[in-house]
């Protein structure tokens, strides 16, 4: 799966680069915080997106912590310095493929969460 956290640039341009920090540190909080500890994990990709690996995990149950995941974020809203920041994050959801490349795999999650944010983001796709 693949999260990213919306229209992160305009978090870093309007608050600054210290609290876009503070906006990722806790967005990456809140991705780990729904999984599963010592089975799943959850690595920062690069910028604002982040790559969770849910082994022995069916599509559909990704999906649907993916969505939770998207409601977690979207209803508590981040508090730094004393200011609130609301933020929303898109999901590209894909299951690997036994023999599938694993540059393909990521190519196909990257291209859902992709799909997420051409339809308007704040959503789950794959």
């Amino acid at each position: 799966m693949f999260a990213d956290a919306d229209h992160f640039k305009r978090i870093n341009d309007t608050w600054g680069h210290n609290a876009g920090d503070e906006v990722l540190r806790a967005f990456s909080a809140s991705l780990k915080a729904q999984v599963r500890d010592h089975i799943d994990w959850v690595v920062r990709y690069g910028g604002e997106e982040f790559v969770i690996v849910l082994p022995e995990t069916t599509l559909d149950r990704a999906r649907a912590l993916a969505e939770r995941i998207r409601v977690v974020v979207e209803s508590e809203p981040l508090t730094i310095d004393d200011r609130p920041i609301r933020l929303t994050a898109s999901f590209g959801v894909a299951q690997y493929a036994p023999g599938e490349a694993l540059a393909d795999w990521i190519d196909r999650a990257d291209k859902w969460l992709y799909l997420a944010k051409e339809q308007g983001r704040n959503r789950v796709c794959g």
